[in-house]
């Protein structure tokens, strides 16, 4: 498996390109325009990348505050002892609110990224985790007030 540090400077300057707002696509030749370098060994670059994995996606990034009204929120699961978790990770990945999942050490197993449209739906969708996961023992819910950065 390739890890960041077996990327040589030029994948790194066309991953940190990629990751500029300005450039969240496979565009080889504006990414070789903003990195100075030829079209042909980007694109190439790119390709390569991606076969092996280390780019798996190109997707937009949606601005939730222009998209329409929202509450984002992050909350931490504590999990029962003896669950599956594989099995649990995939039932939270079905859930449409659920933008990101991480798994925690300490305390608290999992950390999970959840937007809906209104307090209302933030309300049913805790309840809902309650009610269509028994591994869940205890939820406690965070709302954002701002986001003050955010990379990709």
């Amino acid at each position: 498996m390739k890890y960041m540090t077996d990327l040589d400077a030029l994948d790194q300057e066309i991953l940190e390109a990629m990751r500029n707002k300005d450039a969240i696509s496979a565009n080889a030749t504006l990414i070789a325009k903003l990195i100075g370098k030829p079209t042909a060994t980007v694109h190439s670059r790119i390709k390569r990348m991606k076969e092996e994995g280390i780019i798996k996606a190109f997707m937009p990034v949606i601005d939730y505050e222009k998209a329409g009204p929202y509450v984002n929120s992050y909350i931490l699961l504590k999990v029962k002892a003896g669950s599956k978790i594989r099995d649990l990770i995939k039932k939270l990945e079905r859930k449409n609110e659920i933008k990101e999942i991480y798994s925690l050490t300490g305390e608290w197993r999992f950390l999970i990224n959840v937007k809906t449209k209104n307090m209302e739906e933030q309300s049913d969708f805790i309840n809902s985790l309650y009610e269509e996961f028994p591994e869940i023992y205890e939820i406690y819910d965070m709302l954002s007030s701002s986001t003050y950065k955010r990379t990709f």
